[in-house]
C-alpha cells in the first residue's frame, strides 16, 4: 500500500512540475487593436478622439505564477481631430462654414509591460513604459461651405513629419484577460510624457502630447 501511495505521489508531483513548466514557459504572439487617440497639453485646444489601429508582436516571459514581463513591438496610427464652426451668413442667412483638422501620426511603439495576474487567475493588471519612433505625420484640413442647400468641400493635406519630434515616451496602464491558453484580450491607456511638437526656426516647442485608449486581442503560439 505504501508503494502505491509513493508511486501516486510521484506521478502527481511530475504532473504538477510539468504543468508549472508549461505555465512558466515563454509565449510569443501577435496582436491587433483599435485605438481612440487625441492630443492634449497646455498649448492645444481640446481635440476630439479619432479612430486608429495598432498591430504587432509580443513575447511574454513569466517570472512566477502571478507575474510576467511582456515586451512588444507595434505599429500604431494615432490621430486627433478638431472642428470649428464659422457662421458667415449672407443677408438671407443662407451660408455657413465649418473647418475640420485631422492630424495623423504613425509610430513604431516599443512598450515593456509588467503584468500581474490576480490570485494566479486569468485576469491581469499591467503597467509599463513605452518608447515611440515616428514614421509618418500628416495634417488634413477639410473646409465645408454650406450655401443654398449645397455643400462644397475643400481638402488640403500636408506632410508634417519634419514638425514632429522623432521620439515619443510615455507610460501604459491596462487590464487584460486570457480567454484561453492562446487567446487574450486587453484594454490599455497610454499617457504621453514628452512634447511631440518640434519648434520651427528656434521657436519654443509647444506643449502637446499623445494620449490614447487601445482595445485589442492577441494570439499566443
Amino acid at each position: 500500500m505504501k508503494k502505491i501511495f509513493f508511486i501516486a505521489a510521484t506521478v502527481l508531483g511530475i504532473a504538477n512540475l510539468s504543468a508549472q513548466e508549461k505555465t512558466l514557459a515563454p509565449q510569443f504572439g501577435v496582436k491587433s487593436a483599435a485605438n481612440m487617440s487625441s492630443y492634449n497639453g497646455k498649448d492645444i485646444s481640446k481635440t476630439d478622439y479619432a479612430v486608429g489601429f495598432t498591430a504587432g508582436v509580443y513575447a511574454n516571459f513569466p517570472v512566477t505564477q502571478s507575474f510576467s514581463i511582456q515586451p512588444e513591438v507595434n505599429y500604431a496610427r494615432l490621430a486627433g481631430k478638431g472642428s470649428r464652426d464659422q457662421y458667415l451668413y449672407n443677408l438671407d442667412g443662407s451660408t455657413a462654414r465649418q473647418t475640420k483638422n485631422i492630424t495623423t501620426l504613425d509610430y513604431i511603439q516599443v512598450p515593456v509591460m509588467f503584468k500581474y495576474y490576480i490570485a494566479g487567475s486569468r485576469f491581469n493588471v499591467e503597467a509599463g513604459p513605452q518608447a515611440g519612433f515616428l514614421v509618418y505625420g500628416s495634417n488634413k484640413n477639410v473646409e465645408s461651405t454650406f450655401a443654398n442647400g449645397t455643400v462644397n468641400n475643400t481638402t488640403t493635406k500636408t506632410n508634417i513629419k519634419d514638425n514632429i519630434q522623432n521620439f515619443d515616451f510615455g507610460v501604459n496602464y491596462g487590464v487584460g484577460y486570457n480567454l484561453t491558453d492562446h487567446i487574450n484580450v486587453n484594454a490599455r491607456y497610454y499617457m504621453g510624457l514628452t512634447k511631440i511638437d518640434k519648434g520651427e526656426d528656434g521657436a519654443k516647442d509647444l506643449n502637446i502630447k499623445n494620449n490614447s485608449f487601445t482595445f485589442g486581442v492577441g494570439y499566443s503560439f
